[in-house]
């Protein structure tokens, strides 16, 4: 890469750097919070723990935490897109592209806007496009384990592999992929019993107990994802397989295919699980505008198109949908009883130990145990019917939250909340039906 594209790779980067850091200052991310709790909880003796969750972002943003809380947060923003960017330049000159000119068009308002919103997503497109542009390498096999140790539904890519020359590359392939995981199942294994646990929480979680909120297809989060970029996706795709395509046109149509369904699949939709999209859009984009006579002229304009609509996007968000941290960080308990809330990630965020919000049927039951519940208004979900408070003692009540609870009663706060996701519902259905409850997952039982 030339001295000048150098330069203008940097300027770029800054600006993208800035745009990722902003956001961030500006909202409270449910997940992200989660990440960050489940770090400390691995590494620096936290109580709050998400097992479901993969355990790369914890991980990385664990390594930046000597730094304290605050830094690593934004250490980890700077190292996900630095990544990306690097990926971005490895898969540009791997296809062939003028990488400069790649990174340009793959920085999509979509990517700006939703990359780092939830902490995940732009890491595992950077890792995703690693394993493109190392696969004729062993490494890709190794950035396909750290994808799917990033987001388990990244394990649907895994078959990009399967494009390697021949069956000995598939078998170290499969080898170093087993190295990558093993740390993780022998985690689970020694802390659960079971090597799956973290995989069957995350399913029974996201889509087997999910099926109450299923939802169709939203078009809207598909044409959000694709943007103005669909006609030069359109056109690329004609381009690419007018003839006989060749091997990056199959990978890419392949992670079409995938990302399709691997958001088809889930119940309740994210527009965020498109995010690997973004790299068939690119490539094709590419393919797409090559014809054209002064390509880099073509892709600056669309950088600065992307970069107007997401700084758009951005300034225009209403100011009602910002969380605020004063609205957690100033409440107000009443006493130092063990708290049950509909936003127990931000509470253990700042340091109040709370657990999830209660299932209908055991809301008199924790009262009645001397456990606090705190509700927050403007969070909607669980959507609890107004009939179930009814009942309940009401402790205090403002413009933001309501707490209910027996104030003669007091169960002591847990020292750890660790809980998954299967031992809440057999709980549940132990206290509230009197019934045992066993899932089979994987085809084993839970």
């Amino acid at each position: 890469m030339k001295h000048n594209q150098k330069i203008l790779l940097g300027i770029t980067f800054a600006i993208v750097l800035a745009l990722f850091i902003l956001q961030h200052s500006l909202r409270l991310s449910w997940d992200f919070m989660a990440y960050v709790l489940n770090s400390e909880y691995l590494f620096y003796h936290g109580n709050y723990f998400e097992l479901y969750r993969a355990p790369l972002t914890p991980i990385i943003i664990a390594a930046f935490h000597t730094f304290g809380r605050f830094l690593a947060e934004y250490l980890y923003i700077i190292f996900a897109a630095a990544l990306h960017c690097f990926s971005c330049i490895r898969l540009g000159k791997k296809l062939g592209f003028n990488p400069l000119v790649y990174y340009w068009v793959s920085l999509t308002p979509f990517l700006l806007v939703r990359g780092l919103a939830e902490g995940t997503e732009l890491l595992s497109l950077a890792l995703i496009q690693l394993a493109l542009a190392t696969l004729e390498e062993k490494k890709s096999a190794f950035f396909i384990g750290m994808a799917f140790l990033n987001h388990y539904a990244n394990l649907i890519y895994t078959p990009i592999l399967l494009f390697k020359k021949d069956m000995k590359q598939l078998i170290i392939s499969a080898l170093i992929l087993l190295m990558i995981v093993s740390p993780w199942l022998i985690y689970n294994h020694l802390t659960t019993g079971n090597p799956f646990t973290s995989l069957a929480d995350s399913y029974a979680l996201n889509v087997k107990f999910r099926d109450y909120l299923s939802q169709p297809f939203n078009f809207i989060h598909l044409l959000g994802a694709l943007g103005y970029y669909l006609p030069f996706l359109i056109y690329g795709i004609y381009l690419k397989f007018k003839h006989k395509p060749e091997k990056a046109a199959l990978i890419m149509a392949f992670l079409i295919a995938a990302a399709l369904y691997s958001y088809s699949a889930v119940p309740l939709k994210s527009a965020r699980y498109l995010i690997v999209l973004l790299i068939p859009v690119a490539y094709f984009t590419m393919a797409s505008i090559a014809s054209f006579a002064n390509v880099k002229k073509l892709a600056c304009t669309i950088l600065v198109i992307n970069l107007i609509i997401s700084i758009s996007l951005i300034a225009f968000t209403p100011i009602i949908t910002l969380e605020k941290k004063s609205t957690y960080q100033n409440i107000e308990l009443p006493d130092e009883c063990a708290v049950l809330s509909n936003a127990w990630v931000h509470l253990n965020y700042f340091g109040i130990t709370a657990q999830s919000a209660p299932w209908e049927q055991l809301l008199a039951y924790e009262v009645n145990q001397g456990s606090r519940i705190v509700l927050f208004k403007h969070i909607r979900d669980p959507q609890y019917p107004d009939a179930a408070f009814k009942s309940l003692p009401k402790i205090k009540e403002n413009a933001q939250f309501i707490i209910f609870g027996n104030a003669s009663l007091c169960r002591p706060p847990p020292q750890k909340v660790t809980a998954t996701y299967i031992e809440k519902l057999k709980r549940v259905y132990k206290l509230g039906y009197n019934e045992s409850f066993e899932v089979a997952i994987f085809g084993i039982k839970y």
